[in-house]
This record gives C-alpha cells, structure tokens and sequence, in this order.
C-alpha cells in the first residue's frame, strides 16, 4: 500500500461473506499511516452490511437493487441500503476536498 500516491476511499461491510472487507481495509488505512501518507483517507464501516456495498453510486451500469439480486453475500436487505445512504454522500464530500 505505500506505492499508493492519492486520496483513498474505501468503505467495508461486516457481514460480507465474498470477502473480509473491514479487516482488508483496516490493514490498507493501517499501511497507509505506517508510511506516513499525507493524502486523506477515508473508511466509512458499516457492520451489518454485505458486499453489496461495494456499488455506492446510485443506478451503476448493471447494478440491480439488492432485493432483486441473488443473495449469497452477506447482503441485508435492510442494511445495505442504509450503509449505501450514509455512504454516497460521504464519497461525494471526500471527492469534493
């Protein structure tokens, strides 16, 4: 991670079952601050969330509601929404500095 040269957004949910999302992107932030790194970084966490997250931007060229789409990663149909709610904006802010 210390070859990464810019601004850093990541967000994880902890109910992904495709992969181990939050720790992957607490070990990124981790390296991230070990070298130092002067861009800013960002990490929104949400716990009940699946991979389902990973699409934060809103009518995405093949991105099907998550109620639509077939269920086997952790996805919460309660959840996701939320976190992709709280997360857009956030993305659209850190873009914005």
């Amino acid at each position: 991670m210390a070859k990464i040269r810019g601004p850093v957004f990541l967000s994880c949910g902890g109910s992904d079952i495709i992969w181990d999302s939050c720790p992957s992107s607490k070990t990124i932030m981790s390296e991230l601050a070990a070298v130092h790194d002067t861009y800013p970084h960002e990490l929104p966490s949400y716990p009940d969330a699946g991979h389902g997250i990973g699409f934060p931007v809103p009518y995405w060229p093949g991105w099907a509601p998550i109620s639509l789409r077939y269920r086997l990663d952790g996805d919460d149909v309660v959840s996701d929404p939320v976190a992709l709610g709280d997360q857009w904006p956030k993305l659209l802010a850190f873009l914005h500095n």
